[in-house]
C-alpha cells in the first residue's frame, strides 16, 4: 500500500502540476487530480457539510476539464505547430 500513496503522491505532484503549469496535457492531468481529489474527499469526508477545499478543487478541475486549452497552452502551439507542417509538406 505504501507504494501507491507514493505513486499518487507523486503523480499528483509532479506529473499533474507541471503538465497544468505548462500546458501539456491538461485535460489528462486534470482529469488525474478530478479523481485524486474524488477520492480524498470520499475517504476523508463521508459528510458533505466538511468537505470545503475539496469541493472548490473539484470545481475547479472540473473547470479544467472542460475548458482546458487556451492560448498560452503548450498543447495549442504544439498542435498548430503539426498543423502547419503537414500543410506544407503536401
Amino acid at each position: 500500500m505504501l507504494a501507491y500513496y507514493r505513486a499518487a503522491r507523486l503523480h499528483e505532484l509532479i506529473a499533474s502540476l507541471l503538465a497544468l503549469m505548462f500546458g501539456l496535457f491538461g485535460r489528462f492531468a486534470a482529469a488525474g487530480l478530478f479523481i485524486l481529489n474524488a477520492i480524498a474527499l470520499y475517504s476523508c469526508y463521508p459528510e458533505l457539510s466538511e468537505a470545503g477545499r475539496h469541493l472548490y478543487w473539484g470545481l475547479l478541475l472540473a473547470v479544467l476539464l472542460t475548458f482546458s486549452r487556451g492560448r498560452w497552452a503548450l498543447d495549442f502551439y504544439l498542435e498548430r505547430r503539426l498543423r502547419n507542417q503537414t500543410v506544407c509538406s503536401r
